[in-house]
């Protein structure tokens, strides 16, 4: 059994090929030269993994209720008046928000990487869990000024270590 046959609610042969759509989906958007979003659905849930340059940026998903910056702030790393001050900037300038916070000296590279391949690792997992999804890749051309990216590998490796039932 994989990651992409597993359900969290149901083995169904609809949930399995939902998630062999959601694969499909990702690695389509890994290979794609202009990078852009796989969009994932499962009745009232929603995600969206973000991948450029063959690698993924970001994922978010509408179960995993805490974001990346909350997080940062209840783990004591960044304070909230620090983080408006990035999110202020990050307006006006358009930088990377994890790459400004490291540029400031809030935090070092090395925990910004730590603390958002974990909340990576987190979504996308959830993303996995979803039963019954929908998935497609949207190509969409834009400049990703971030280095903060994983390889589907090391993401899949994670999740494994995260729970061992899954194994992609």
């Amino acid at each position: 059994m994989t990651v992409f046959d597993r359900s969290s609610s149901n083995d169904s042969s609809q949930s399995r090929q939902g998630h062999r759509q959601l694969l499909m989906a990702l690695l389509e958007g890994l290979g794609s030269d202009s990078g852009g979003e796989v969009i994932v659905r499962s009745g009232r849930e929603s995600g969206r993994i973000h991948v450029t340059g063959g690698k993924v940026a970001w994922v978010s998903v509408s179960t995993v209720c805490e974001t990346f910056s909350e997080n940062l702030t209840k783990r004591g790393l960044v304070s909230v008046s620090d983080l408006r001050a990035v999110f202020d900037d990050c307006r006006k300038t358009g930088s990377n928000f994890a790459e400004l916070i490291v540029g400031w000296g809030l935090v070092s590279a090395d925990v910004m990487r730590e603390e958002f391949f974990r909340h990576t690792v987190k979504c996308l997992l959830e993303t996995f869990r979803l039963s019954d999804v929908q998935s497609i890749f949207a190509p969409i051309k834009r400049s990703y000024r971030g280095s903060l990216l994983f390889t589907i590998e090391e993401l899949l490796d994670a999740i494994v270590v995260a729970d061992p039932a899954f194994s992609p």
